[in-house]
């Protein structure tokens, strides 16, 4: 099945945050323009990588796809992590 129609339900928000969920209900994709993704949803691991290497930077966007997290940073890097949290890839 394509990861489109794995989304069956997008919230956009006011402030421009959006949300995709898949078929059971997990969230597969968090975008916010304005504000940062809630940390409640983002794992402890990256959120620790990310307060050491860029502590002013902001997580703007999660994806979880293929058992790897994609993180943007509000400071345009882009960074995947491995199930086990390690860093597989990073872009700037």
């Amino acid at each position: 099945s394509s990861a489109a129609s794995d989304v069956y339900k997008r919230q956009v928000f006011t402030n421009g945050e959006k949300v995709e969920f898949d078929k059971s209900g997990e969230w597969k994709e968090v975008r916010c323009r304005q504000s940062e993704v809630p940390a409640q949803i983002v794992p402890e691991a990256i959120r620790n990588y990310v307060k050491t290497n860029y502590p002013d930077a902001r997580i703007l966007q999660i994806e979880y796809d293929d058992n790897e997290y994609e993180i943007k940073l509000s400071n345009r890097w882009e960074i995947t992590f491995d199930s086990k949290m390690r860093v597989i890839d990073i872009d700037d």
